[in-house]
């Protein structure tokens, strides 16, 4: 196993430890607010959506960001150059010959809108396993037999599977089809 397997299996044993003790708190924290585990579920559910969502979007903003610069550094240039030292500076692409001092080498491929990325990745898959976290501590609740809390478990874990595996078979389809 490499170091990049085992850094990743340690991110999913984290994202789902976390998950859990965050769904406990949400549980406990809708409960003494006197919200239902259907609407706490409902509401991370559409944060879940909205982090799904926003990997679309900050690639387009990226996109139209990368179209743009151009303009707008050679605008900067003229006006302001040390604010635009301060931005290349930020982002990783200081250019010795605008900015006039010295330079600071970014790794191949690193950018700020990979590391929102990132982000935003990281929480999505926190948001997603929460709500199965939810889902199931929900239907463990309300099921007053063993045998039907099993079988509960049993059927949220294949929906949630067969979830995955239709997201999967979309992706596999759009990068061997794009548009």
């Amino acid at each position: 196993m490499s170091s990049a397997d085992a850094l990743t299996a340690l991110g999913s044993d984290l994202a789902f430890s976390v998950s859990y003790a965050i769904a406990s708190e949400l549980r406990l924290s809708a409960a003494d607010s006197g919200v239902s585990d259907h609407n706490l579920i409902a509401a991370v559910l559409v944060f879940s959506i909205v982090l799904s969502a926003l990997p679309a979007s900050i690639h387009q903003g990226a996109r139209l960001a990368r179209r743009e610069w151009p303009a707008v550094r050679l605008r900067l240039a003229r006006s302001a150059p040390s604010a635009l030292q301060a931005i290349e500076y930020v982002v990783g692409r200081a250019d010795p010959a605008v900015a006039g001092g010295p330079t600071r080498v970014a790794p191949k491929n690193a950018s700020l809108v990979e590391f929102v990325e990132l982000l935003v990745s990281i929480a999505r898959r926190i948001a997603m396993s929460l709500l199965v976290q939810l889902v199931a501590a929900t239907a463990v609740a309300r099921q007053p037999l063993r045998l039907s809390r099993i079988l509960s478990l049993l059927s949220v874990a294949v929906f949630f599977l067969f979830l995955q595996s239709g997201a999967s078979t979309a992706v596999l389809r759009t990068h061997s089809h794009p548009a």
